[in-house]
C-alpha cells in the first residue's frame, strides 16, 4: 500500500467492512435468519398448514429473483447508499407490517416488500463493495462480512423466541422491522462504493494478486454491452445455474429446523436452539469458505463444507431416537454447507468471471438460488404434511447434493477453458 496515507485513509476499508457487517446483521441476521421460528405460531394463528405459511417464502424469493438482474445493472451507476436505503426501508416496513397482518394473504404481501428490499441490499451489493475496498485476502473478508448475519441469528433466535412466548409474535415481528430501519444513519455516514470516494485506496493495494489491467479493462467493456442471451448461450454457465438451483433446494430443511424439532417431540425452545446451532455451523462455514477459497480454491472449499453438512443430514434420520442433544449436533453439522449459497456463490462467480463481470453473471445464479428456496421451502413443508415424516426430504437432499457437486466441478472447469 502507498506509504503516504494517513491512518484514517489506510484503515478506512475496515470501517467499510464493519458497516457492511452491521447492515447484513440487521437485514439478513435478524430479518431472514430468524424467520423459521415464526412459522409454527403463524400456522396456528391463521389455522393453516406449514406448507401454506411457507408459501410466503416463495413469494419473497420470487421478488428477490425478479430484482436481481436489475440490481446487478444498477450497481456502479446508482449511488450505493440509495440502493441500501431503499433496501432498509422496504425490508423494515415489511417486518413492521407483519406485526399487524390479520390473515394469510396480507402476510403474503409482506413477502413482496421483503423480497425487493433484501434483493437490493444483500449479498450482491455487499460483495461488490468489499470487492472494491479489498484486494488482499478478499475471500476471507467476504466470509467475515457475510458471516455476521449468522452470528446475529444465533443470538437473536432464542431472544425472539422468548419474546414470541412472552409478548406474542406481532411484537417480535415489529421489533425486527425497527432494528432494520436503525441502520439508515450508518449507511449515509460511512458506506461508499469505491475507495476513491473517500480519498483512500483498497486494502492490500499492490500486495495481493496481480491485476492484469488489459484483461480487467476488457471485462469492464464487455460488462457494459453483455446481454442475457449472450450470458445464457454458455453451456457451462447454464450448468452453473442448475447447480445453484439444486444446491439451494437442498438447503431448504434449514428453514424447517424448528418444525423438525417439534415433530420429533421436542419443545419450541429446543427447536430455537437447533436453529442457533445450525447458524453457528453456518457462521463457521462462511469463515471457512473464505479462508479455504484463498488457500485451496472454491471447488475444494465447497466440497469440504458440503461433506460435513451431509453427515448432519444423515444424523437427522435418527434425531427422534437419540434426543435433543443429538439434534443440536445435527443442526451444527448441517450449517457449514449452507454458507455455500451466500459466500460460496459470490466467490464462485467472482473467481470465475472477475470483479467487473461478476454483477452481470451473479444475479442469475442468485435468481436460481432464490427461486430454489421459494420452491424448496414449501416443498419440504408439503412433503411433511403428506407423509408425516421428514425422511423423504432428507433422502432428496443427499441425492441432490451429490449431483450438485458434480455440476460445480464440471461447469467451473469448462468455463475456465471458455474464458482462457
Amino acid at each position: 500500500m502507498p506509504s503516504n496515507l494517513t491512518t484514517r485513509q489506510k484503515y478506512y476499508p475496515w470501517v467499510i467492512m464493519v458497516s457492511c457487517c452491521i447492515f447484513m446483521g440487521a437485514t439478513i441476521g435478524i430479518g431472514t435468519n430468524c424467520g423459521s421460528i415464526f412459522m409454527p405460531v403463524l400456522a396456528e394463528a391463521f389455522d393453516v398448514g406449514l406448507g401454506t405459511i411457507s408459501t410466503q417464502t416463495t413469494i419473497m424469493c420470487i421478488a428477490m429473483a425478479g430484482s436481481a438482474p436489475w440490481v446487478g445493472r444498477q450497481l456502479g451507476k446508482v449511488d450505493v447508499r440509495k440502493m441500501m436505503t431503499a433496501s432498509a426501508i422496504l425490508t423494515g416496513t415489511g417486518f413492521l407490517l407483519q406485526g399487524v397482518v390479520q390473515n394469510v394473504w396480507q402476510y403474503y404481501l409482506t413477502g413482496i416488500l421483503l423480497g425487493f428490499g433484501i434483493g437490493m441490499g444483500s449479498f450482491m451489493t455487499i460483495t461488490m463493495i468489499i470487492n472494491n475496498w479489498f484486494q488482499k485476502n478478499r475471500g476471507l473478508v467476504i466470509g467475515i462480512t457475510l458471516s455476521v448475519s449468522s452470528v446475529v441469528g444465533i443470538i437473536m433466535n432464542p431472544v425472539l423466541n422468548s419474546i414470541i412466548d412472552s409478548h406474542g409474535w406481532r411484537i417480535a415481528a415489529s421489533l425486527k422491522g425497527v432494528l432494520v430501519l436503525v441502520t439508515l444513519p450508518l449507511v449515509w455516514l460511512f458506506i461508499r462504493m469505491r475507495p476513491e470516494e473517500k480519498g483512500c485506496v483498497a486494502w492490500g493495494a499492490g500486495e495481493g494478486a496481480v491485476i492484469h489491467e488489459e484483461k480487467a479493462e476488457a471485462d469492464r467493456k464487455k460488462a457494459d454491452s453483455l446481454t442475457a442471451r449472450e450470458i445464457f448461450s454458455s453451456v457451462p454457465f447454464l450448468m452453473m445455474v442448475i447447480f445453484s438451483f439444486l444446491f439451494a433446494v437442498c438447503m431448504s430443511p434449514s428453514g424447517h429446523l424448528q418444525n423438525i424439532a417439534i415433530s420429533n417431540g421436542f419443545t419450541s425452545a429446543v427447536g430455537a436452539m437447533m436453529v442457533s446451532a445450525y447458524m453457528t455451523g453456518e457462521f463457521v462455514g462462511k469463515l471457512g469458505l473464505g479462508w479455504l477459497n484463498d488457500k485451496y480454491g472454491i471447488n475444494r472449499a465447497v466440497l469440504m463444507v458440503t461433506s460435513i453438512g451431509m453427515i448432519g443430514v444423515l444424523g437427522l434420520f435418527f434425531v427422534g431416537d437419540l434426543g435433543p442433544t443429538f439434534g443440536l449436533i445435527c443442526g451444527l453439522l448441517f450449517g457449514p454447507m449452507t454458507a455455500t449459497t451466500s459466500v460460496g456463490y459470490t466467490l464462485i462467480a467472482n473467481n470465475t468471471f472477475g470483479p467487473s463481470l461478476y454483477p452481470r453473471y451473479y444475479p442469475y445464479m442468485s435468481m436460481a438460488s432464490t427461486i430454489a428456496f421459494s420452491v424448496g421451502s414449501p416443498m419440504m413443508g408439503f412433503l411433511f404434511d403428506f407423509t408425516g415424516s421428514w425422511k423423504a426430504a432428507y433422502c432428496f437432499v443427499l441425492c441432490g447434493l451429490s449431483v450438485s457437486l458434480f455440476l460445480l466441478n464440471v461447469s467451473t472447469k469448462m468455463m475456465a477453458k471458455e474464458r482462457s
